[in-house]
């Protein structure tokens, strides 16, 4: 793996002053990569550039599923065609992304390229998902070279940090390159300072969500921090009625429920930590729900029976539906079975109906007698948000900038985060929420516990948490930076 981004960045050596200006490298047991300008990325202020002509960028994203980088694929979308750039789509395989994509019925192309080359976590844990990976790169390069050429694409933007065919094919068509790094790579250690190496001499800019992820590029002159931003139209500023008719569908009356919103899996998004913090509240007096929304992954189904186990061995209930194992999300309808467990292990009764934007009355009569309701994937989670008294992020390994956390901050959530990764942005301790050690689950119930005792503290947390999505992270922030990147790149290539 080495090996090959060291070639591939001696292949760009060979003919650096014709395919990337301002790009030089130097190979002798180390890499340093100059700034593309004599002044430097850092502090530079960006030039605007009269475009007469939509310039056409392309995007190449890693999945075709739907999860936080694709959503802000899609949020960006409409609004890089409405300030006048074309964009065209690639993704590596069909799937509800392109559905999404096609939805927006902005007449935006999207080619399906099988076989990108895409850093896999799981695959790189073997040496055949090595070597999978290494021998199709080199075809993954060519491929998109000539789809870039072929489409006549003046920009090409990476949108994750494990793509890394894009930019070397973007430098072999003499095409510049911003590079979205979503994505923190703190398990690959020495093979990450080489990697990080490519990704930073192969772009004009690299862009991270936030800056404990741009932490991981140290002295780098062309990396910059724009924070995902939301829409505040999309969410209510009083969801008092989306709240209301959740908490009947689900029995919750009017107990104080904490919840997280993710895929379901062990250590990496930490509900067992969120479980363990509810039985030290039960032990204390407090009569607390917990909502967990969402489902596992495929192949990793075994994380949500590990989490069920963890529930009935504390002494919790907890009630779920089918939909909590395997991805709906993408699914318009799906049968759904409610049972609800005991630490006995008893069974009540079960109940399929169709799935609609809330849970089937049924799981809500369940639901009174759980201490832990699983809802499953919600097509639209802002009802589970707008129920929820306190939002919780309990990942143990770092965030890069959680989507569900601005979510929960636009629902006017308090928010209890661990202290790590994209969090330490989002959430200001003691004043929109508070942050935690990972993994401590003592530290979250003795935070639970503060505001639970105290409404008018989580009602005004939840307020500044709103206040500071709109100073910090709205759509337009986002995007005017970016587009100010987009020029600048743009404008050093015409030079």
């Amino acid at each position: 793996m080495v090996e090959t981004f060291r070639t591939a960045v001696e292949f760009c050596h060979c003919g650096a002053d014709r395919l990337s200006p301002g790009l030089r490298l130097r190979i002798g047991g180390s890499f340093n990569f100059l700034p593309f300008t004599q002044q430097g990325w850092h502090g530079a202020e960006p030039r605007t550039l009269a475009m007469p002509s939509p310039k056409r960028i392309l995007y190449v994203h890693n999945s075709a599923d739907i999860y936080g980088a694709s959503r802000s694929l899609l949020r960006l979308l409409p609004e890089v065609k409405q300030r006048g750039f074309d964009p065209v789509v690639v993704l590596p395989e069909d799937g509800p992304l392109r559905l999404r994509i096609e939805q927006l019925q902005l007449g935006i192309t999207v080619h399906i390229e099988p076989g990108l080359s895409v850093i896999d976590r799981g695959a790189f844990g073997s040496f055949s998902g090595v070597a999978r990976f290494l021998c199709g790169f080199p075809f993954s390069v060519v491929r998109l070279w000539r789809l870039i050429r072929r489409h006549h694409i003046n920009l090409v933007h990476t949108n994750t940090g494990v793509m890394p065919s894009t930019a070397l094919a973007a430098c072999l068509a003499r095409v510049p390159h911003v590079w979205h790094v979503r994505d923190s790579f703190q398990e690959f250690r020495s093979l990450w300072s080489v990697y990080r190496r490519y990704i930073t001499g192969l772009s004009r800019r690299v862009i991270c969500v936030s800056h404990p992820i741009a932490n991981q590029f140290p002295g780098a002159r062309n990396v910059t921090v724009i924070h995902n931003g939301l829409p505040l139209d999309e969410f209510p500023e009083n969801p008092a009625e989306l709240r209301t008719k959740f908490r009947e569908e689900y029995a919750l009356s009017n107990a104080v429920a904490v919840g997280c919103v993710g895929r379901i899996k062990f250590v990496r998004k930490g509900q067992e930590v969120l479980v363990q913090a509810i039985a030290k509240l039960k032990q204390r007096g407090f009569s607390t729900k917990g909502l967990i929304v969402g489902s596992t992954s495929t192949g990793n189904e075994e994380h949500l029976t590990r989490l069920q186990k963890l529930i009935t061995d504390l002494g919790l209930t907890f009630t779920s539906t089918e939909s909590a194992i395997g991805s709906q999300a993408n699914c318009s309808t799906s049968t759904r079975q409610s049972q609800t467990f005991s630490p006995s292990g008893m069974t009540g009764q079960k109940a399929r109906q169709s799935e609609g934007l809330l849970a089937p009355a049924a799981a809500g009569m369940n639901a009174s007698k759980a201490d832990v309701i699983f809802t499953g994937e919600l097509a639209d989670p802002k009802p589970a948000y707008a129920a929820m008294d306190v939002f919780v992020l309990p990942s143990a390994q770092p965030e890069p900038f959680g989507g569900v956390v601005l979510e929960a901050m636009a629902m006017s959530r308090p928010v209890i985060a661990t202290a790590i990764g994209g969090s330490l942005d989002q959430v200001v301790d003691g004043k929109t929420g508070f942050l935690v050690p990972p993994g401590d689950a003592d530290a979250l119930a003795a935070k639970l516990e503060v505001l639970l005792q105290n409404g008018s503290l989580r009602e005004q947390m939840g307020l500044d948490a709103r206040r500071r999505l709109e100073e910090c992270f709205s759509i337009d922030q986002m995007v005017e930076k970016l587009m100010a990147v987009y020029r600048e790149a743009l404008n050093q290539e015409s030079k």
